[in-house]
């Protein structure tokens, strides 16, 4: 599969995915995880498109929400500081076969983007390559990147 994010490789939400997926992850093979719905859209019919919940527009292959509402195909059945649970709401079809609703503990540095934290979850969830234990993300070096906006790791 491969990972499109807004921003390319130079992204925070990029490389947030990078440290915390592995490399099988992001090869050039399909299925394509697009993280922009506008993007998705030019994509092949099988992209699975992970989008925030605000977005309203249609995208082509499965478009998929990640985000705080019920409504939300992604989100937190609970949520603390550096540790959470992440529900998949609904069955889901895709490339990989069909997942049914689940829950996953997560950990994580405090200040990280929900979204990031739903979108790798979703990967990892949908992929059906679980670990057996608790997801445990960590936030990449920023060193070589502004210090600024460290929290909003989409842009």
């Amino acid at each position: 599969m491969a990972v499109i994010v807004p921003g390319g490789e130079d992204s925070r939400l990029f490389r947030f995915l990078k440290h915390n997926l592995p490399d099988r992850f992001f090869s050039l093979e399909k299925p394509v995880f697009c993280f922009s719905a506008e993007e998705a859209a030019l994509l092949p019919a099988d992209t699975i498109c992970l989008a925030d919940s605000a977005f309203s527009g249609k995208g082509t292959g499965h478009l998929i929400t990640c985000g705080r509402s019920a409504k939300d195909t992604f989100t937190f059945s609970s949520r603390e500081e550096n540790r959470a649970s992440v529900a998949l709401m609904r069955t889901v079809s895709t490339p990989f076969g069909t997942t049914e609703p689940m829950e996953i503990p997560v950990t994580f540095p405090a200040g990280t983007d929900d979204f990031a934290i739903l979108g790798a979850s979703a990967i990892w969830m949908l992929s059906g390559d679980l670990p057996e234990e608790t997801l445990h993300f960590a936030l990449p070096d920023m060193d070589s990147t502004p210090k600024t906006d460290v929290q909003n790791l989409n842009k």
